[in-house]
Order: structure tokens, then sequence, then C-alpha cells
């Protein structure tokens, strides 16, 4: 029991689940990833599943190239619609 009660509330890392900004970036782009895999499976696979610590590596690096590409994406939208906006 006391074992159950030490992992209680913790991530994929071993550490509280909201102790750092860190952690609230990590569990995010997680969550992130794991919606680009529901969707891309059109919602047939539960989100519990996805989100689960068997595919938190894939669910952190999708997660995070969707982030990456969102940045880039609205920094083309300033440079191309602000003319006097320089990158």
């Amino acid at each position: 029991m006391e074992k159950e009660s030490k992992s209680k509330n913790r991530n994929i890392h071993g550490k509280p689940e909201i102790s750092s900004g860190h952690d609230i970036a990590v569990t995010s782009t997680q969550w992130l990833g794991a919606m680009v895999f529901y969707l891309a499976n059109l919602a047939q696979t539960p989100m519990n599943e996805l989100r689960s610590k068997k595919y938190a590596r894939r669910n952190f690096w999708v997660g995070y190239l969707v982030r990456l590409l969102l940045l880039a994406l609205l920094l083309f939208l300033i440079w191309h619609y602000y003319p006097g906006f320089d990158i």
C-alpha cells in the first residue's frame, strides 16, 4: 500500500504531476500528441489508451513537432502579412 501512495499523482518521470513549469509543458505536449493520434484514428481508439504511459514518448515528440509547425506557421503569417516586420 505504501508503494501505491508514493506513486500516486506522479507523471511518467516519477516527479509530482504539476511541480514546475517544465512538467506542465511536458504534460501538455504529450496531450497534444495524443490528440493528434486521436483525430487521426477518427476517435475510434479511446483517449485514455492513447495517453497511457506506453505511448508517452511518441506523444511527446509528435506534440513537440506540432508545436514547432504552428510556431513556424505563425511566424510566416506575421512575416507575410506585415511587410514592415523583419525577422
